[in-house]
């Protein structure tokens, strides 16, 4: 009916926006197969082409694989769609090569520190040194908002159990980063851990990334860097 149709069409643009979380997301498939079921009568007779770099095209069947260098997609209907709109996703899995830093909404930062509590720009096998987190909302009129942030550990590192601190709610130290859950606000929140110089040589820093849990509009990720170990 027109009233599923509407409430599958603003939930989706929810996902396009990038303005959902898994409360959201479990109401949009709830809305969805909802819409599928009012349909599931129409032959829509749906048609998908996908588009390369060389602008060749090629047909793909309702579920399919395609390669990386798949640029665009045609999606349309030659059947009984009478009006109704077509949904679809699209699933990729790796790594961006490049971020950029940026901040909405929290202030996000993340220092290297030696025993003196001075910042460190190279390290030694063996050392031991301080991980200092630090996080706050900045947008005003805003509350309190639960985090989560993800700190990917350089490969030269590795985190002294039960070492972290500071305000955080929980935390999940996996073999190449730190994941801690923390409730912010306005006021700057600390966490800090050990980790132990393991293996020498010239690492990247991958970047530090936040954001609240149910309103991913607030997020901040810090820039990448370099490392040395000697």
């Amino acid at each position: 009916n027109s009233n599923a149709q509407s409430i599958a069409q603003g939930l989706a643009q929810n996902i396009l926006d990038g303005k959902f979380n898994t409360i959201s997301s479990s109401y949009i498939l709830l809305a969805l197969l909802s819409y599928g079921k009012d349909m599931q009568e129409k032959d829509a007779a749906i048609h998908i082409t996908a588009i390369d770099s060389n602008n060749k095209s090629a047909a793909l069947p309702p579920m399919a694989k395609f390669s990386a260098d798949i640029k665009a997609f045609e999606i349309f209907s030659t059947g009984d769609s009478n009006g109704g709109n077509i949904y679809y996703s699209v699933v990729q899995k790796g790594f961006q090569k490049t971020v950029k830093e940026y901040a909405n909404g929290l202030e996000l930062s993340r220092q290297y520190l030696d025993a003196k509590g001075e910042p460190i720009k190279e390290v030694k096998i063996g050392d031991e040194i301080t991980v200092r987190i630090r996080a706050r909302i900045v947008n005003k009129g805003y509350g309190n908002y639960r985090l989560a942030i993800t700190d990917l550990l350089p490969s030269c590192f590795e985190i002294v159990s039960d070492s972290p601190k500071g305000n955080f709610e929980s935390f999940d130290i996996r073999e190449d980063r730190a994941n801690f859950y923390i409730l912010a606000s306005g006021a700057v929140g600390e966490i800090t851990y050990t980790a132990k110089v393991v293996s020498r040589g010239q690492f990247n820093v991958p970047p530090i990334y936040a954001c609240a849990m149910y309103e991913p509009s607030i997020s901040a990720m810090t820039k990448a860097s370099k490392i040395e170990s000697k």
